[in-house]
């Protein structure tokens, strides 16, 4: 499944209020990252009360999550916040994951600055993924390329990969090499 949005959608869905102030406040939004399958961003960075936003694609439908309080199904409750790191997204070309998880925390492991877990000078350790998350991490990338740009890389590691290559051919309903020596 390919989840898209983009500015007209955005524009149809947002109230004309939100959406000005939210361009505004998009601008100073530079910490854009990926998180649970969506886009986590700081809005307001500079002001004296920042606010952490996550959006993503939670069953199709564009979900967020803020620290000011908002939980909102459809950019239609967004607060301004969310709408921002929305914004950001799409002038980025942010790549959607289909399968994003609504996060519990918007605290972003990547950024972790826990006070001993890292050497004076070193930046911090980032956590690592779980097989489900750079799974679905990976798909959310895989389904912003096109078809036949997708085929030829999957393509590439299979002629170089026999599991990869079994499991593209059983996958399309094709015998492999395993199949056709057990025949």
């Amino acid at each position: 499944m390919v989840v898209l949005i983009d500015f007209d959608s955005l524009h149809a869905d947002v109230a004309p209020e939100i959406l000005d102030v939210a361009y505004a406040v998009a601008e100073d939004l530079d910490d854009l990252r990926p998180h649970s399958g969506g886009a986590l961003g700081t809005v307001g960075q500079d002001s004296p009360a920042p606010q952490r936003a996550w959006a993503g694609f939670v069953d199709g439908t564009l979900t967020g999550r803020c620290e000011c309080g908002t939980v909102a199904a459809g950019p239609e409750n967004f607060c301004v916040h969310l709408v921002a790191v929305v914004v950001a997204a799409l002038n980025e070309a942010f790549p959607w994951s289909p399968d994003a998880t609504l996060p519990d925390t918007l605290d972003d492991p990547a950024t972790d600055t826990t006070p001993g877990t890292t050497a004076p000078g070193e930046a911090p350790a980032r956590q690592p993924e779980s097989p489900e998350s750079t799974i679905r991490r990976l798909a959310g990338v895989a389904a912003t390329l096109p078809p036949a740009t997708l085929a030829h890389l999957l393509a590439q590691h299979a002629a170089v990969d026999p599991r990869l290559e079994s499991a593209l051919l059983t996958a399309a309903g094709l015998p492999t090499a395993r199949t056709i020596k057990n025949s």
